[in-house]
């Protein structure tokens, strides 16, 4: 009897071991398991790094900047401009008067001319031709319009972008949408509503002189347009660049 006793306690002590020796395996297992997760962690941490650095470091490369006399921005390698000074690069000027400043910017991507500016005199308006209606827009603000059309005679023609897909940037300080390649600005920026310009194609900067008019007359109005062989891809391009714009002085 005292044999089975023995063997019985040698059993128990033998699977007690055996236990111990399975739990510290497990706990081993375990720990390495946890440091392998977490080495990769980090090492796909580290790569993550690498790589959003080197995107940095490729949208630097492929980029420069551009200063002129009057303007600066940031262009893609490949791209430039070209800006005109002094009544030059603009075919709406009256020749009768005298212009100095920016009176001309054309965008190139290599040789090819994507988008231009050209200084405008001598033009004017009665009442508001052309509406941009957006899912934001001013009823108030509409309804002076035609108040305003009724006493000068005109007409307005409502272009509806409330479901279009459309590009928005800033160019220098004037918010814009753009639609395909037809461009429109907020006239009365800083609140929530989109209120429409009612020329799509003109444009004054607010509070900045470009260009002065027989040297008295500050002006900073421009006929704008992207050429008609700009493709959507190209336009998204230009749209940066005129974001990216500032002012050399």
């Amino acid at each position: 009897m005292d044999k089975a006793i023995k063997r019985s306690n040698r059993m128990k002590i033998l699977i007690v071991t055996l236990s111990c020796l399975l739990f510290l395996a497990i706990g081993y297992y375990l720990i390495f398991t946890l440091d392998v997760f977490r080495k990769g962690g980090d090492e796909l941490d580290n790569e993550e790094e690498i790589v959003q650095q080197e995107e940095v470091d490729n949208i630097e490369e492929d980029t420069t900047l551009f200063t002129g006399k009057y303007i600066s921005a940031t262009l893609p390698n490949g791209w430039s401009i070209e800006e005109y000074e002094n009544g030059q690069g603009s075919t709406m000027l009256n020749t009768q008067e005298t212009y100095s400043g920016l009176t001309g910017l054309k965008i190139f991507k290599e040789d090819v001319e994507l988008f231009s500016m050209q200084a405008i005199s001598g033009l004017g308006f009665a009442g508001c031709s052309n509406y941009a209606k957006f899912s934001d827009e001013s009823t108030t603000y509409y309804q002076q319009i035609l108040v305003d059309n009724e006493i000068s005679g005109s007409e307005v023609t409502v272009h509806d972008f409330t479901n279009s897909v459309y590009s928005e940037f800033t160019w220098l300080g004037v918010p814009f949408r753009r639609i395909e390649k037809t461009y429109v600005y907020d006239v009365v920026p800083g609140n929530e509503y989109f209120e429409s310009c009612c020329v799509f194609t003109l444009l004054s900067f607010q509070d900045i002189t470009l260009y002065e008019i027989d040297d008295k007359y500050e002006s900073s109005a421009y006929d704008f347009s992207p050429s008609s062989s700009a493709s959507q891809e190209e336009l998204l391009i230009i749209d940066s660049i005129l974001e990216s714009m500032s002012l050399v002085n």
